[in-house]
């Protein structure tokens, strides 16, 4: 089943006005068994693999038809892709499997221990690192055929794992470190514990949020890195910052699932199906909590989202009810211009070869530049109210569409 669903997204910055328009198509497809929690997915073209009640549920058909390909009675607690081609499965009693043909089928490489692997992730095809239950974390740099322990007695409960700039990093839980008696009230000082692990020397940090007299504990249950950037979530709370002191924060009003990049805005997803867009760049030189971060709410039209992970040209999404979704991104269309009023003079609508321009006041000129600021289409002299440009013999990429004097950016697919 596929339905089209176009978000129109406004955000307001400074003294200028920012457009931000996806249109999604959204595919439901539905796995033909009992009921399912769709706890991870990935897929690369008509193949799609995913993770439901402790099974690898396989596709290559783009989900008309369905097989087993990994089924365990052991709790499956991680599916990480390190690519579409290399997946992970992380559980108890020490299992990790790993795939190497798009989940098709397993490899053993689980450790000799009977504890919870609770997360798992890698460099690179050769170099993984696991975190577990019992403080003990275990890495390998020969592709999972031999593994060196390490016992981590500061830390336990570990919610996230990710490799980021050499290193490895992985959270864990939030507890009180300090209370403190004042004027008849009690005040706490909570810290969260932050690990760093680069494949021999080990880093360990406390991140603590100033004294409140109600204790906010904010495990790092979700690492995301974006341009470079690594982003943290904790519950409902987005951050970059470790939620230290006054640490700027976004706050959804649902648990954040994941975050994306798109275009210039941060795209940060919910559970309930909502989703919330705001500048990439304001977020990043957003400082402290007591000042406000401009942002749109909207919902994606799903009712629930356990998972969501990019792909080619959009998202793959596990939900309940045996249910995945391909979120397909059809065009992204922004428009930048210093005179808010001539904005809603505009309707531009896209396809894959035109683009369709109907304006209040007479179109005169319309140009499209490449990033460079190559002129590769001019029209001039067109005096009409509306207008189709096309736009076929353009390679895909982003390119900047000029009507008068108002600019868009666009992406050619």
């Amino acid at each position: 089943m596929k339905s089209k669903l176009l978000l129109i997204l406004l955000i307001f910055l400074q003294s200028f006005v920012v457009t931000f328009s996806i249109e999604f198509e959204l595919e439901e497809i539905t796995l033909p068994y009992d009921t399912l929690e769709i706890e991870g997915v990935s897929a690369t073209g008509s193949t799609i693999t995913c993770l439901a009640n402790n099974r690898i549920y396989w596709s290559e058909d783009n989900g008309v038809n369905w097989k087993i390909v990994f089924s365990k009675s052991n709790k499956i607690y991680d599916f990480f892709a390190l690519n579409p081609k290399v997946l992970f499965l992380s559980g108890n009693n020490g299992i990790i499997f790993r795939s190497t043909n798009y989940g098709e089928t397993w490899d053993d490489i689980s450790v000799d221990s009977n504890v919870n692997i609770t997360h798992i992730t890698a460099k690179n095809i050769d170099d993984y690192l696991a975190v577990s239950t019992s403080k003990s974390i275990f890495h390998t740099t020969n592709s999972g055929a031999d593994w060196v322990t390490y016992f981590n007695n500061r830390s336990y409960q570990n919610y996230d794992l990710i490799f980021k700039e050499d290193k490895y990093i992985f959270g864990a839980a939030s507890v009180v470190i300090e209370i403190i008696p004042k004027h008849a009230n009690l005040f706490y000082r909570v810290g969260t514990y932050l690990n760093e692990f680069n494949g021999n020397a080990w880093k360990f940090k406390v991140y603590e949020n100033e004294y409140i007299k109600t204790p906010t504990y904010l495990p790092f249950h979700k690492f995301m890195k974006l341009k470079d950037e690594l982003f943290i979530a904790s519950n409902n709370r987005l951050s970059r910052e470790y939620f230290e002191g006054t640490t700027a924060y976004f706050k959804a009003s649902d648990t954040i699932v994941n975050a994306f990049l798109i275009g210039d805005n941060l795209l940060v997803v919910g559970n309930t199906g909502k989703y919330y867009e705001m500048s990439f760049n304001d977020f990043i030189e957003w400082k402290s909590y007591y000042t406000e971060i401009d942002y749109l709410e909207k919902s994606i039209g799903i009712e629930k989202i356990i998972s969501i992970f990019e792909i080619d040209n959009g998202f793959i999404i596990g939900s309940d009810k045996s249910r995945i979704y391909k979120a397909k991104i059809n065009n992204i269309a922004s428009s930048i211009n210093n005179d808010r009023s001539n904005i809603s003079n505009l309707d531009i609508k896209y396809d894959e070869n035109r683009i369709r321009i109907v304006s209040k006041e007479i179109i005169i000129n319309v140009e499209v530049f490449d990033l460079m600021g190559g002129n590769v289409i001019a029209k001039s002299d067109i005096n009409a109210f509306e207008y189709t440009l096309d736009t076929s013999g353009l390679v895909k990429g982003l390119y900047i569409l000029r009507v008068n004097n108002i600019s868009y950016k666009f992406l050619k697919r």
